[in-house]
């Protein structure tokens, strides 16, 4: 089995004094999902991203999710992760036997 989902944010911030739009260009995959939908930030202001990781091996991952800005430029942002062994402990030596359904 491998880990389970991980997720994050990402926080983009206008430092400008007109407001800008952007739009994520990425496109969600098996281990790599983006919650972004298009928007305008007012100047001053910020959004956030959120960026859920779905590892499915036991492997090294990447993928750059590129925003447009303005229509006119873009920004990449670069996600790494990796999948790893999911392991079970038992807290309680002499409680070894666990109902499967609690493994969520």
């Amino acid at each position: 089995a491998v880990v389970s989902t991980q997720s994050g944010h990402y926080g983009r911030g206008n430092q400008d004094i007109r407001d800008i739009s952007i739009d994520c260009l990425y496109q969600s995959n098996a281990f790599l999902e983006v919650t972004s939908k298009p928007c305008v930030i007012p100047a001053g202001k910020r959004t956030e991203v959120t960026f859920s990781f779905y590892p499915r091996h036991i492997m090294k991952y990447s993928e750059t999710v590129t925003f447009l800005v303005n229509g006119l430029s873009t920004v990449d942002v670069v996600i790494a992760g990796q999948g790893t062994e999911l392991k079970v402990d038992v807290v309680s030596p002499k409680k070894k036997k666990v109902p499967t359904a609690t493994l969520r």
